[in-house]
């Protein structure tokens, strides 16, 4: 998966990690992209371009994100 500016074109984050499903979702900062990976789930941070697996010992069929904050 990658990440890429519209405005640039530049790649701001990228992982090899295979997608279990094809979902990805946008953190409410837009700061992170996350997406299931075949085990676990996948952060990508779009600010410096690392990305991390979580959770890999689980299977995820989906995702969502929600703001957390005083709203």
């Amino acid at each position: 998966a990658r990440v890429v500016s519209l405005g640039t074109g530049a790649t701001l984050a990228e992982s090899a990690e295979r997608p279990g499903v094809p979902e990805m979702v946008w953190t409410s900062d837009q700061g992170h992209v996350a997406y299931p990976a075949s085990r676990g789930i996948v952060v990508m941070d779009t600010t410096d371009g690392s990305s991390t697996i979580l959770l890999t010992d689980r299977s995820f069929t989906g995702l969502g994100v929600l703001p957390i904050g005083n709203s």
